[in-house]
């Protein structure tokens, strides 16, 4: 279990809300945390795994599509450097 944020909460409570150190601290964590959405919105809700995995599908970003990018790239740095060589001499 992680430990209460207090240090974000009395950055929000007394610089976003205004609150006097007193109301701040009879407010309850509750209390608190409606006065936060009230202010932000709700939490969006996460990406459901199977979305999250057809985008991975459509738009890959894997080690292998990395690799075959940078190896196309080395190949046309090398045969650069090498046609440059042989007009060089």
């Amino acid at each position: 279990m992680r430990p209460f944020p207090w240090a974000q909460a009395m950055q929000f409570g007394f610089g976003v809300l205004h609150l006097s150190p007193e109301a701040f601290w009879r407010m309850t964590p509750r209390e608190l945390a409606h006065a936060i959405t009230a202010v932000r919105g709700r939490a969006p809700v996460p990406i459901a795994r199977a979305d999250f995995d057809a985008l991975m599908k459509k738009f890959p970003d894997s080690s292998a599509v990395i690799a075959s990018e940078a190896k196309q790239s080395r190949e046309t740095s090398t045969d650069w450097i090498a046609s440059s060589l042989r007009s060089s001499q």
